[in-house]
This record gives structure tokens, C-alpha cells and sequence, in this order.
């Protein structure tokens, strides 16, 4: 078994963030930057500069490293991404695309939530699978009518959501109005509705603004949830 003092890694990231990222998950408080099976790596520290990560490695206590080196990469870039409309998508490759909910988050066996986005007649899921944990509260929470944007990659016609912008909220919902303190009921496709207790009638539903237990702006997934790859959103600012 490796040994990493995780108090160390814990003051590591505290003294280096946000010029480090990814050594910590503080959300689901555990260490990510370390490998969990069998691996001649010890762990890798992530950072906007050479003098970031030697900062960090220097803080944290291990058993004895054989050698360290600094590489410069493309992890955590969005590289792999491309900007793209729905109707262009093929299974395999990875994109930003901005939508429509059409079709309200579900959640199914395993604890994965699906959502459809939709744009100009065309349709795709969405998905926050299990993995991302508290990341599915957001994707919970969306409804039909909101703009979004999202970020990731696509199998089986479905996009495995990596970050999620939500650009417009939909505040406003159709429902029966209310009458004698309950919402009134429907009296068959296309005769109106009526208070079933002092029998008022009325044409039309009216649309009422409903609170939202979400904001507008980026979200993303936990760092252990996070491909190599995908920014986090500490590297947007």
C-alpha cells in the first residue's frame, strides 16, 4: 500500500490554491490526485506553473520518491472539446453545445439523472451519471424551457456531462388558476376548467412565475468525477 500523509496533501492544496488544482475533492473530502490501484506513479500535482507544483510537492510527506519531473501538458484545457450543434454530433468525440431542456431530468436505475436538450428541431440526452454525486442536484433541478450549455463527451447518442452553463432560466410555468383555494379542474379537451367547490368556470389556464432553487452560471462536476482533460472551472478565472 502507498503511503501519502493526506494532512500534508490537505495544507498542500490550502497553501497552493487556485494555482493548483485536482489534489483534493473538498466537496466529497477525499485525495484525487493519486492513483487508487497498482501504479508505479505515486501522485501527479496539476498547477498553472512549474513554480506552483514544486511549492506543492514540497509540502507533502510520502514515502521515499525515486524521481520526480515536470511535464507541460494539455490536461485540464478543453482541448477535446468542440463547439458544434446539436444535429452535427457523432458518438465518440466530445462537444460544447447550447440548447433547450425539452424533456425534464429523470433519474434511473443507478442513480444516473437524464435530461433531453433540444435546438432547432434536433434533440440529444444528456446525462449526469452517479460518479458526479452532488453535481446531479443542479441537473435535478433544471426544467423544460431552460437555455443551457453543456460540455462533454458523447456515446450512444447520450452526452456525458462534464460542466453545464445554465444561460436562462424559465421562470414561468401554465397551470389551472386557483379558486376557492385549490386549482381548478379540467372539464374535457376544450371546455374549459372548473372549481369543483362553487362551480366558477373559466377558458384558460395563466401562466405564474415559480421560484428556482438554482442560479444562472457555470457548474461542474466533483474533481473525482473529472476527466484529465475537462478545465475546471478554477482555471476560468
Amino acid at each position: 500500500m502507498r503511503r501519502i500523509d493526506e494532512e500534508s496533501v490537505w495544507a498542500a492544496d490550502a497553501a497552493t490554491r487556485p494555482d493548483t488544482w485536482d489534489t483534493v475533492d473538498t466537496g466529497n473530502n477525499r485525495i484525487v490526485f493519486a492513483p487508487h490501484s497498482p501504479d508505479p506513479i505515486l501522485f501527479g500535482i496539476r498547477g498553472n506553473s512549474e513554480e506552483a507544483v514544486r511549492r506543492a510537492f514540497s509540502i507533502i510527506r510520502s514515502e521515499p520518491v525515486e524521481r520526480h519531473i515536470v511535464y507541460r501538458t494539455n490536461q485540464n484545457t478543453d482541448m477535446h472539446l468542440i463547439r458544434a450543434k446539436i444535429h452535427e454530433v457523432r458518438d465518440d468525440r466530445s462537444y460544447i453545445l447550447s440548447g433547450i431542456v425539452s424533456k425534464p431530468p429523470k433519474t434511473i436505475p443507478g442513480g444516473h439523472i437524464i435530461y433531453e436538450l433540444a435546438e432547432n428541431g434536433e434533440s440529444l440526452e444528456c446525462a449526469a451519471f452517479e460518479p458526479t454525486k452532488g453535481f446531479r442536484r443542479i441537473i435535478r433541478e433544471l426544467r423544460e424551457g431552460d437555455e443551457v450549455t453543456v460540455f462533454g463527451s458523447v456515446k450512444d447518442r447520450t452526452l456525458n456531462l462534464e460542466k453545464i452553463k445554465i444561460d436562462r432560466l424559465n421562470m414561468h410555468v401554465l397551470r389551472n388558476p386557483i379558486c376557492c383555494g385549490k386549482r381548478m379542474k379540467s372539464m374535457g379537451k376544450g371546455q374549459g376548467l372548473r372549481c369543483e367547490k362553487c362551480g366558477s368556470t373559466k377558458k384558460e389556464r395563466v401562466i405564474e412565475t415559480i421560484p428556482r432553487n438554482i442560479s444562472t452560471g457555470f457548474y461542474e462536476v466533483p474533481p473525482c468525477a473529472r476527466r484529465h482533460l475537462s478545465k475546471p472551472l478554477i482555471r476560468f478565472q
